[in-house]
């Protein structure tokens, strides 16, 4: 009994250690460290690719994407690769949509790592098949970029103000999440037509923040993905990840 009792204090210790200040403000809805190898997600694409892309190993997920590694049947046609991981934001009572919610993730890269056409680790999106960007997303090109996107009542890509935002230029330099190292990022994010609000922020610096904007693309279903997510190249990438939380707001 003793042990156990020990175990679950450990346990509870690291949450509040992976968490941060978030735990004060949003309460679990989902956690993964990783420390299992059976590793359940929840975006089967066509051609499997997230499964012959990920390795467990050390408590961290690590994923690496290969030349002509299509996901979805479009891939090959639209010149993308990908092997990604997620899970789906169900809204309900407890859970209601119009609360704040937050994703975060830890990620690192090797330090030779390349990125000469825009990669994508992680994405806010709407679980449907409607053309165009995320609500939300953090990339590796150009030094790290993460955004929040104003779909501005539209339906067409053509319209979205994207807001992408350099980390490097907002840090001054000073937040390389190239250097090989852990870094932490996050996403805080509420729905709404006309009163959305988001949140990106990189080891608790905020990148870019909005709100009173349209965040809502066809549907209040979202997916939080992780992963790699790709403008075909002809190099291989590997991104590491771990503690991939989402919280509700209190």
């Amino acid at each position: 009994m003793m042990r156990l009792v020990l175990i679950i204090t450990i346990l509870i210790s690291n949450l509040s250690i992976v968490y941060g200040d978030i735990e004060d403000k949003f309460e679990l809805f989902y956690f993964e460290d990783f420390s299992n190898k059976k590793f359940k997600y929840e975006l089967p694409h066509k051609y499997n690719t997230s499964s012959k892309a990920k390795i467990i190993e050390n408590g961290y997920l690590k994923v690496t994407v290969k030349p002509k590694m299509y996901g979805a049947s479009s891939d090959k046609k639209n010149n993308k690769e990908r092997a990604e991981y997620g899970k789906k934001i169900f809204f309900s009572k407890k859970f209601k949509s119009n609360k704040k919610f937050v994703m975060s993730f830890d990620a690192r890269v090797d330090k030779n790592f390349r990125a000469d056409k825009r990669t994508m680790i992680a994405q806010i999106r709407a679980e449907n098949k409607m053309p165009g960007s995320p609500a939300a997303a953090v990339y590796l090109y150009e030094g790290g970029v993460m955004k929040c996107v104003d779909f501005r009542g539209k339906d067409k890509p053509l319209y979205f103000k994207q807001n992408h935002t350099r980390i490097k230029s907002v840090t001054n330099n000073k937040i390389d999440v190239l250097d090989g190292n852990w870094h932490k990022f996050e996403i805080i994010m509420k729905l709404g037509e006309e009163d959305g609000y988001c949140k990106v922020s990189v080891d608790n610096k905020t990148i870019f923040e909005i709100s009173n904007y349209d965040n809502i693309h066809g549907t209040k279903k979202m997916l939080a993905r992780i992963g790699i997510y790709r403008d075909a190249l002809p190099y291989e990438q590997t991104v590491y990840f771990d503690n991939f939380f989402i919280g509700i707001e209190k």
